[in-house]
């Protein structure tokens, strides 16, 4: 089977880890799941259904990592190594969030610069009306979150804390997710934006 001729689409991310499902639909009639990817502070990995998880690395600068993984991912079933599953018969992980969720996710080593920055991060999803529905994953890692904005219709999914919380000096982008609040009632709803 050539890999050239094997498009492929991600899937909805899961909430736990935010690991997208690639999809391919070989005769175009079935869609069928070869497996997730998801991405942990820099490098890829991708999980072959019922395998451990690979680490594939890092991009090329200017590449998307997704592609990386997915690409192992195609490469590994045109071999023979994958079963695939049928999108319709895919049950996904699902994450129940906790009443009380966890200062830091499973995957980050449990250390004072991890727990210092995990308090940071809490304090600032909250001033920005942000609830976290898993613990801080690290700034550069997806972390599920719901906003909680006044006047929102209700939004969660997965954001990266370092797109929340401003760049350079910055304040956050007004743009939140689809369907929130516009950009001027964002401004006035949130401190950062009146310092």
């Amino acid at each position: 089977m050539s890999t050239l001729l094997l498009p492929y689409r991600l899937g909805d991310p899961e909430m736990d880890e935010c690991r997208y499902p690639v999809i391919v639909s070989p005769d175009t009639s079935t869609d069928l799941v070869l497996g997730h990817v998801f991405r942990f502070h820099r490098p890829w990995y991708a999980v072959p259904n019922g395998k451990d998880e690979h680490c594939v690395g890092r991009p090329d600068k200017g590449q998307p990592g997704h592609k990386k993984a997915a690409d192992y991912l195609i490469r590994e079933y045109a071999d023979g190594n994958i079963t695939p599953i049928p999108l319709a018969e895919l049950v996904p992980r699902v994450f129940e969030p906790l009443d009380e969720v966890p200062l830091l996710h499973p995957r980050l080593p449990v250390s004072d610069r991890n727990i210092g920055s995990a308090k940071q991060a809490f304090a600032t999803i909250e001033a920005q009306f942000w609830r976290a529905r898993s613990g801080f994953p690290g700034s550069d890692n997806h972390w599920w979150l719901e906003c909680i904005l006044p006047g929102c219709p209700g939004w969660s999914g997965p954001r990266y804390l370092s797109h929340i919380r401003g760049r350079n000096g910055e304040p956050p982008s007004p743009y939140r997710h689809p369907g929130c609040l516009p950009a001027d009632q964002v401004r006035k709803l949130i401190a950062a934006y009146q310092q």
